[in-house]
């Protein structure tokens, strides 16, 4: 079946999707891995939306639009799609600012988004000591 490849040498990452009839049927992550989880649920499930085929190879921790049945809100972290209702969940798990970081890869790459995590966190810290 076709495969799926992205390559950066310079960055050492290499990525591989390989579908067939309409199924990912293996998938090889090097160097990057932020998708790792929703390309292992479409793997799990024997899928490969059209849709979301563009997107197999792009470092985004979420799958563009709805991830998990949750609708992401406003995007907080450009660079890697994390939305905003994906990152107050986390915070209602008891997540700080490095557990987001380290579960959501959020504010890990150009860190723009950090300000917006960090009055999120301050607010919700707020809403549960009330």
């Amino acid at each position: 079946g076709p495969v799926l490849a992205y390559d950066d040498p310079r960055k050492a990452v290499g990525k591989r999707v390989r579908i067939e009839d309409g199924r990912i049927t293996a998938i090889r992550l090097a160097g990057e891995t932020a998708a790792r989880d929703w390309l292992k649920s479409l793997w799990s499930e024997g899928q490969a939306d059209a849709d979301l085929r563009r997107w197999l190879l792009a470092p985004l921790s979420t799958p563009p639009g709805a991830a998990a049945g949750m609708k992401p809100g406003k995007t907080l972290c450009n660079c890697l799609n994390v939305g905003e209702n994906a990152v107050c969940a986390g915070i209602a798990r008891g997540l700080d600012l490095d557990g987001l970081k380290q579960e959501l890869k959020c504010g890990t790459s150009c860190g723009s988004c950090v300000p917006e995590i960090k009055r999120l966190l301050a607010t919700q810290q707020v809403v549960l000591n009330a």
